[in-house]
């Protein structure tokens, strides 16, 4: 064991004071913050020029959304009910764009329906919300005279009937306890609030109608769906699936390379007869162990680093350059426009959960398949052999990447689900499943059935090392590796 941890020791010395080591600390995050930039740019592509038709059955709007269209969205309203079968099929329609369904409860509920035919920029979606958000405040705060004076008489039948008859506004306009009734009702349908109050557990500071700092201040959310004309139900959302295949990237990335460095180091001493005189010290077992434990920590180091770098860089990245699609005020003037990837990377990824089960299954991942590179490292009896058996392992690892982006969209297959467990697969299939929510007792059983298959596997390239290492000049087959392990 004392050996073991000395050899541990001088791996990881040598692997940090490695050229490749700081080249891949310093290019590797380089990389993936690079690749994250281009995907945000990439997630804000959509069409940039859109008429839209806005469909207000009810008047609610006042049959205008804003004194004026935006430089690339037109708008066009119409006082009756236009269905999505109708906005799809007839030819009247063709020339819109998207839809904008204002429901006759919007005043109250403040839910609207937005359904396109081609995807829209992200831009265009945010000035499509705030459009909707600026036309309420103007309803509800109106701030010119008129519009206040056409709200408070004209539009007053919308919030107040006495039984089944409407009061006229004359009668509204004489009976004080009328117009507070009136006044809370508008307030309720301000801030979404339903239940019936008293007199004295409402707040009557508020002016009516309201001035723009007092909605403002208790206004309700508005809530915009965005929908695929194609996909009315909703399309499948892959986001989160993609972002575990990002991580089961890293794990292929890093078994690779380091599974890669396993081989190189036995095999170099190997080939220098080094190994000789470091057997006449120690245990084979001891230096198999010192050398896949000592590359193992000099890649988990490498890992810690990249997180913190890329860490750093997104929150760089966000505080000069994403908070601005936070900013409302911005969308005026064309600059906000917040994207789905941004949404993933800052607020859906739960990283408190992925990051734990992204450093077991990399752990053991790594563990498990540098078994198979320090036997192809110790068992050639020439370079040539090596370079033939690095293959199948390499297509091993490329076919489980592969089956994790095919469990993106067949999650519920049964080659998702077997490959969920199986040893050779479960690191890049696990972080796919993990990312979309899986149960504790699944993650157990997966991590459970690795963890056993990496024992067993270190076990058997200890024997087959432990017999080999020494040989020189022979032909490697499958058949000696047979014997190999059979030998004690």
């Amino acid at each position: 064991m004392r050996n073991s941890i000395i050899i541990t020791k001088q791996e990881l010395k040598n692997r940090i004071r490695s050229r490749f080591f700081w080249i891949m600390l310093v290019l590797g995050p380089i990389l993936v913050l690079s690749s994250i930039y281009v995907l945000f740019k990439l997630g804000d592509q959509g069409k940039q020029k859109i008429n839209v038709l806005v469909s207000d059955e009810k008047a609610n709007l006042n049959s205008h959304f804003l004194s004026k269209d935006r430089e690339n969205i037109h708008y066009k309203c119409r006082n009756n009910y236009v269905s999505l079968k109708d906005f799809k099929t007839k030819s009247e329609f063709a020339k819109y764009d998207a839809l904008i369904d204002i429901n006759p409860s919007i005043l109250e509920n403040k839910d609207v329906l937005v359904i396109y035919r081609e995807k829209l920029s992200s831009q265009n979606k945010e000035k499509i919300k705030f459009d909707l958000d600026k036309r309420l405040e103007q309803f509800f705060a109106p701030s010119k005279k008129m519009d206040r004076n056409m709200i408070e008489h004209g539009m007053i039948k919308n919030f107040i009937y006495n039984g089944e008859k409407e009061l006229k506004e004359e009668e509204i306009e004489k009976n004080d306890s009328i117009k507070k009734q009136i006044k809370k009702q508008w307030i309720h349908a301000t801030t979404g609030i339903t239940k019936k109050m008293k007199d004295n557990e409402f707040d009557w500071q508020f002016s009516f109608p309201l001035t723009i700092s007092e909605y403002n201040s208790i206004k309700k959310d508005l809530g915009v769906t965005f929908i695929d004309i194609n996909h009315p139900e909703g399309e499948p959302d892959y986001l989160p699936s993609w972002a575990g295949l990002g991580f089961s990237a890293v794990i292929f990335l890093f078994i690779l390379l380091y599974g890669m460095s396993v081989l190189r180091s036995i095999a170099n001493d190997k080939s220098t007869r080094i190994v000789e005189v470091i057997l006449s010290s120690s245990k084979p077992s001891e230096l198999l162990y010192g050398k896949i434990f000592g590359v193992g920590l000099a890649a988990v180091i490498q890992f810690f680093c990249w997180f913190g770098i890329i860490a750093l860089g997104l929150f760089i990245l966000k505080e000069n350059w994403i908070n601005s699609f936070y900013d409302p005020s911005s969308v005026l003037a064309g600059k906000s426009h917040l994207n789905e990837l941004v949404e993933l990377v800052y607020n859906r990824i739960n990283y408190q959960v992925m990051i734990p089960y992204f450093l077991c299954f990399f752990i053991l991942g790594y563990l498990f398949y540098s078994a198979f590179f320090s036997v192809i490292g110790a068992s050639v009896g020439s370079e040539n052999d090596g370079q033939q058996f690095i293959y199948p392992i390499v297509s091993i690892l490329s076919l489980s990447l592969f089956i994790g982006y095919f469990s993106i969209y067949n999650p519920e297959h049964f080659l998702s689900k077997f490959c969920f467990y199986f040893p050779f697969t479960s690191p890049f299939v696990a972080m796919v499943k993990i990312s979309n929510g899986i149960s504790l007792v699944e993650v157990a059983g997966a991590l459970g059935i690795l963890f056993l298959s990496t024992i067993l596997m270190i076990k058997i390239s200890s024997r087959i090392y432990k017999n080999s290492i020494l040989h020189y000049g022979h032909r490697l087959s499958l058949w000696q590796l047979i014997k190999w392990i059979r030998k004690a």
